[in-house]
């Protein structure tokens, strides 16, 4: 089965459950505010990935964000290459499915379930619908954010109303592929989707909230894609003042010579690190305030 279709031959329902939902706003007098979300929504939408620090010099080292089981194969070679080093490790077993169980927890068979289901499901990369603010925070407080130019050009993109595994897959029952037929979006519907997920929260949301309302760490609209996410791709990297104030601190108490403490000096590098390796790639950081904004 192919995800991909699937958001393309979706396209004629959201569509026509769009124009129901214009004609209930139109209704209530209150159309122009509908409009000014979708438009929003098409004239700003691209995907992020909220990641951990550590987890920014790993992407930027390597050039490419990648999903759960190229790092860990990644990690096999390496390990591969200097067991050889340690007679004692030599036969040392390198299974992946136990690799990606430790990463995934209680979501490993969750994934394995969706992955297999579609085509090129191991190729998978999962990111968020971004229109602006800092992600959903709950797997990073670092969001980064992919230039709209180049996603547009993707080859492989849908967009589903919900996360993947906590609400089309099931244990016993596989992947409610129905269910996510119907929550499924190409980009040109993606405006369509996201105001018919919304439409309690459009006109009771203040409109420099909706970014946050689209996506946080409570609610987001999940990306997927099959294509590469090269290091290039990335137009920014959002974070909130209250997070990068201590750091900042931190590296000015650095210039003054009065770093000691070995866990500081070790934040500090790390972050130092980070921010070489977004000058080096022409990343820009973006410090917000916690409301996104």
């Amino acid at each position: 089965m192919n995800i991909f279709d699937m958001a393309d031959e979706n396209s004629d329902s959201l569509r026509s459950r769009y124009d129901s939902l214009r004609t209930r706003f139109q209704s209530q007098s209150n159309l122009p505010i509908l409009d000014e979300f979708t438009e929003l929504i098409k004239d700003s939408w691209t995907i992020s990935v909220n990641v951990k620090q550590w987890d920014i010099n790993s992407l930027l080292i390597s050039g490419r964000y990648e999903n759960v089981r190229e790092v860990k194969r990644k990690d096999a070679e390496r390990l591969q290459k200097y067991r050889e080093e340690l007679e004692e490790y030599r036969k040392l077993e390198l299974p992946l499915d136990k690799a990606l169980e430790g990463h995934l927890k209680n979501y490993h068979v969750s994934r394995l379930i969706f992955e297999s289901e579609f085509e090129d499901g191991e190729k998978f990369k999962y990111a968020a619908l971004n229109i602006g603010g800092l992600g959903a925070q709950k797997y990073g407080l670092y969001c980064v954010v992919f230039k709209r130019k180049q996603i547009k050009e993707y080859s492989t993109l849908v967009f589903a109303r919900e996360d993947s595994l906590n609400k089309y897959v099931d244990y016993r029952h596989g992947v409610n592929v129905r269910q996510l037929a119907e929550d499924i979006s190409n980009r040109e519907c993606v405006h369509c989707m996201t105001a018919l997920k919304h439409e309690g929260g459009i006109e009771s949301t203040a409109v420099c909230d909706w970014p946050s309302m689209i996506c946080c760490s409570q609610d987001y609209i999940e990306a997927i894609t099959a294509d590469d996410l090269p290091v290039a791709h990335i137009d920014s990297i959002r974070v909130s003042k209250k997070y990068f104030k201590p750091h900042f601190d931190l590296l000015y108490k650095h210039w003054l010579s009065e770093v000691s403490d070995d866990s500081e000096k070790y934040r500090l590098t790390v972050f130092k690190n980070m921010l070489e390796l977004m000058d080096e790639n022409k990343i820009r950081i973006e410090v917000l305030s916690e409301n996104g904004n």
